[in-house]
C-alpha cells in the first residue's frame, strides 16, 4: 500500500466526533484540522455484532473481544494490571483491533510504567510494516512534520500529535481530560502508538509484513488444503449464526487446526514471539517491553515465548516464516482464486483490498487459461450454493436454512461439492456455472398445471 493512502484506521469521522480539546483549544490542532491534515480514527468498515472472540488478523470485525487473557495481582506497579506476564522484563497486552472496550488498558499501563520498547503485531505506517523489527520514534514524527508534513505519512503525523498533545499535560497524562478525550474515540492501537510516543518508547514492528502472510497463504497449501481450509471457515461462519446458546454454536470458538489457521496465527505467533525475546535481550540498562497485539496471538505467543529450550528452534525458522515460497504453477488460477475467496470469509473489506492489491500482480501474469480459470473458480466459491455444499454437519444446515421443504441437500448440493478438490474437481464445472447463473430464475406452478417463470 502506497504511504499516501490511509490506513483505514485512520479514517476521518464526522466533524463533531472530534473531541473539543482537538478542535478547539489547540491552535495547531485548528490550523491543521482547518488544512485537512489531522484526521481522527474511525472505523474503516462496517462493524458486525457477533457473539463470542473471533479475532485473527489485523483488522476483524468485531465488538465484543476481551482485551486481556490472563490477570496478575502482584503489588509490584509494573506486574499488576490486568495482562499476560512473558518474564520479568516483559508484558503482553491481548486487544480487539477494531473493538474500544478495555483498549485503552495496554496504553495506559504504558503511560504509567514507561517501559524502553513497545512490540506492536499492527505497524503505524505502511513503511513500518515492511520488515519484522522496524521501528520509529516520537522524534521521527517531528522530524518529518518539521520536513514536509504535507508529504509525510499521515498515520505518523497523526500519532506524532496526539503524543504532543499529551505532553503537553501538566499533570499525570492518564489522568488529563485530554486523555480521557482520546480514549473516548481511539482505537486501541492508536491509543497505544500514542503513548508509547509520549513516555518516548520506541515501537517496534513484531510481526511479518501483511504481503508475506497473504502470498504464503496462496503457496504453501495444496489446492486441497486451501479448499478444506475454506469450508472449514464457511462451517463455522454458519455457526456464528446461531443464538449463543445453542448447542451448535459452541464450536465457532474452537480451533480449527486447518491451513488458514496455520499460516495466519500459528506461523505468526512464532514471528511475534521471536521479536518479542529480540527486543527483551536488546533492552538497555534494564528496560522493560511491553507486547500489544490480537487477542488471538496472545495463547501462542505465550506459550512459545515461555518455551526456553525451544527457543532456537523457534529462532531458526524465522527466515523461513518470513519468505515466500515459490507457488505451485498448477492450478494457479484456482489457488489464487480460491485464496481470495478463503480471506473474505474472515476479513473486512479494509484488509480484503489489501488483499487484492498483493495479489493484483500475480492475477495479471496468469496465462489466458489460468485466468479464466480464476474467474470461474472465485464465481463458484463466491456463491451461496458453494458456501452452504462447504458445511459437512448437516444439522447446522438444518438448523440455519428454514422453511417449507427446504431440505435440497441432495438435488442442489451434491453437484457443486462435486467441484471441490477436495472431491477431485477443479473447482468449477459447466454444469454449476450455468446453474449459479441462471438461479435466479424461478418457475412456479401455475392455476391449471401450467408454470409461470
Amino acid at each position: 500500500r502506497h504511504s499516501s493512502t490511509p490506513n483505514a484506521m485512520f479514517a476521518a469521522p464526522h466533524a463533531s466526533s472530534i473531541p473539543r480539546t482537538y478542535a478547539g483549544n489547540n491552535s495547531l490542532a485548528r490550523a491543521e484540522r482547518a488544512r485537512g491534515v489531522i484526521r481522527a480514527p474511525g472505523g474503516g468498515g462496517r462493524r458486525v455484532n457477533r457473539a463470542r472472540p473471533r479475532a485473527f488478523f489485523e483488522d476483524q470485525d468485531v465488538e465484543d473481544l476481551s482485551p486481556t487473557t490472563s490477570v496478575t495481582a502482584t503489588p509490584d506497579a509494573w506486574t499488576a494490571g490486568t495482562f499476560t506476564k512473558l518474564d520479568d522484563s516483559c508484558v503482553m497486552f491481548g486487544v480487539s483491533h477494531l473493538s474500544k472496550e478495555g483498549a485503552h488498558d495496554a496504553a495506559e499501563f504504558i503511560l504509567k510504567t514507561k517501559p524502553s520498547l513497545v512490540v506492536v503485531e499492527t505497524a503505524v505506517t505502511s513503511e513500518h510494516g515492511d520488515a519484522t523489527g522496524n521501528v520509529l520514534q516520537y522524534e521521527q514524527g517531528v522530524s518529518a512534520m518539521m520536513m514536509d508534513a504535507a508529504a509525510a505519512d499521515e498515520a505518523l503525523i497523526f500519532v506524532t500529535r496526539l503524543a504532543g498533545m499529551l505532553l503537553g499535560e501538566l499533570g499525570p497524562i492518564e489522568e488529563s481530560p485530554q486523555w480521557e478525550n482520546m480514549k473516548a474515540q481511539l482505537p486501541p492501537e492508536v491509543l497505544v502508538y500514542a503513548a508509547a510516543f509520549a513516555v518516548r518508547a520506541t515501537i517496534v514492528y513484531g510481526d511479518r509484513p501483511k504481503a508475506v502472510t497473504i502470498k504464503r497463504l496462496v503457496s504453501t497449501p495444496t489446492l486441497g488444503e486451501l479448499d478444506g481450509a475454506f469450508a472449514t471457515q464457511s462451517e463455522r461462519n454458519y455457526r456464528l449464526l446461531l443464538p449463543d446458546d445453542h448447542p451448535l454454536a459452541a464450536a465457532a470458538s474452537e480451533r480449527t487446526n486447518d491451513y488458514f489457521e496455520k499460516v495466519i496465527i500459528d506461523e505468526r505467533d512464532c514471528v511475534l514471539a521471536s521479536t518479542i525475546r529480540e527486543c527483551v535481550n536488546k533492552a538497555e540498562n534494564g528496560g522493560k517491553v511491553v507486547a500489544v497485539m490480537g487477542v488471538d496471538h496472545v495463547a501462542g505467543v505465550a506459550r512459545i515465548y515461555g518455551d526456553t529450550f525451544g527457543a532456537a528452534e523457534n529462532d531458526a525458522k524465522i527466515d523461513e516464516l518470513t519468505s515466500v515460497p515459490k507457488a505451485s504453477s498448477e492450478s494457479l488460477g484456482a489457488r489464487l482464486a480460491m485464496a481470495q475467496r478463503l480471506m473474505g470469509l474472515r476479513c473486512p473489506p479494509a484488509l480484503l483490498n489489501d488483499v487484492e492489491r498483493t495479489l493484483e500482480e500475480d492475477v495479471a501474469n496468469l496465462t489466458d487459461e489460468e485466468k479464466a480459470n480464476f474467474e470461474l473458480v472465485s464465481e463458484v466459491y463466491g456463491s451461496t450454493r458453494m458456501l452452504m455444499a462447504c458445511v459437512e454437519d448437516k444439522a447446522v444446515l438444518d438448523t440455519v436454512i428454514g422453511g417449507y421443504k427446504c431440505d435440497y441437500s441432495k438435488d442442489v448440493l451434491e453437484p457443486v461439492r462435486a467441484v471441490r478438490p477436495v472431491n477431485g474437481g477443479k473447482g468449477w464445472s459447466d454444469e454449476i456455472i450455468n446453474a449459479l447463473r441462471t438461479n435466479s430464475v424461478a418457475n412456479f406452478p401455475a392455476k391449471g398445471g401450467a408454470s409461470a417463470a
